[in-house]
């Protein structure tokens, strides 16, 4: 079941790749394509461009990130969100990216500084948020001395996007996409997506916006996240934070077979599907012959059997010593009793 799981991951991360690196061939070689798709339109015509730009891009370093960001979503994703949530986030970052570039060029007209906005800058800054989200803690390169975690791959990104934009192999576009990229989709993750519970959003403090950043920094980017955060709540864009309280009552003990005392129920289950599991990883169902009889895993935590063995090793027994002296009266008795007989 996993390897068909891996395949399937490996085929949706080839097909996208695939997708991507062809759009991107066939923009080298149609430069009309590229600026048919791309951002800002000139009129109301034009607005199936918010749906394609993030397909196209004409720079070489954007398309490589994004190849990258592409296996690390699908990777992270593929087996924590459904088909539609995956999608369903690549079309929102994008687009609200986009809706918010294009702000300065429709109020204040021509904007010299955004030309052509293109390219999955945004995805790209949306899957370090989504890294920082399932795993924050955990180590993407382990040197020696040298432990590069997860949050620390936005800020690095951040000034890589800025030192390829100082020697301009990026346009300011890409850069101004990077960064609200981060906006949306925190904004996302933070407040609209649904889980399974029927709740929204994730509310956890380490999700905060400023929690993104190093220690140096979180503390002067709290202060405009805290000003945008309250704007939120004025808008009604987003509920606010719901505090609950979990009364927790742990169960009374009992005791189970073999002197073994449970206090978790639940720990028998997992005991019985770890079995089942290792049972089926080594042999297949389909492999099994009619005569083959099943042996049902054992409900006995072997950690627990360890310890009532060594318990029962460590019992001592006491013997008790009956006085070997005899009373001298019944000794005369029984002699006087003897020779009567």
């Amino acid at each position: 079941m996993v390897r068909i799981t891996s395949l399937k991951l490996l085929h949706v991360q080839s097909l996208l790749c695939i997708f991507y690196i062809s759009s991107f061939i066939f923009g080298l070689f149609v430069p009309l394509v590229v600026d048919l798709l791309s951002l800002p339109f000139s009129s109301i015509y034009d607005i199936y461009r918010l749906f394609t730009f993030h397909l196209v891009t004409d720079e070489i370093c954007v398309f490589i990130f994004t190849i990258l960001a592409i296996f690390i979503y699908a990777k992270l994703v593929f087996h924590v969100w459904s088909r539609t949530e995956i999608l369903f986030f690549y079309w929102f970052v994008n687009t609200s990216a986009g809706i918010l570039a294009i702000f300065p060029e429709i109020f204040f007209g021509n904007n010299i500084f955004v030309k052509r906005i293109n390219g999955n800058s945004a995805f790209l800054s949306s899957v370090l948020i989504v890294l920082i989200q399932l795993s924050m803690d955990q180590s993407l390169v382990k040197i020696r001395g040298f432990n590069f975690k997860s949050q620390y791959g936005l800020p690095a990104m951040s000034i890589t996007f800025l030192c390829l934009w100082t020697v301009g192999f990026i346009r300011l576009s890409s850069g101004i996409l990077f960064c609200y990229g981060i906006l949306c989709s925190w904004c996302y993750l933070r407040f609209l997506q649904r889980h399974p519970q029927g709740r929204r959003g994730d509310y956890r403090s380490v999700f905060a916006f400023a929690r993104l950043f190093p220690e140096p920094i979180d503390k002067i980017v709290s202060i405009p996240s805290n000003v945008f955060y309250q704007l939120l709540l004025r808008t009604k864009f987003c509920p606010g934070l719901k505090r609950e309280s979990e009364v927790i009552v742990e169960p009374l003990l009992t005791f189970g077979p073999h002197g073994m005392i449970s206090s978790d129920p639940e720990r028998h289950r997992r005991i019985a599907l770890k079995a089942l599991n290792e049972r089926f990883a080594k042999a297949g169902v389909s492999s099994r012959t009619p005569n083959e009889v099943i042996e049902w895993p054992s409900l006995i935590d072997p950690d627990d059997t360890q310890k009532t063995d060594n318990n029962k090793l460590n019992e001592s027994s006491v013997i008790i010593e009956l006085p070997t002296t005899t009373n001298p009266s019944s000794t005369d008795t029984l002699n006087t009793l003897n020779s009567s007989v």
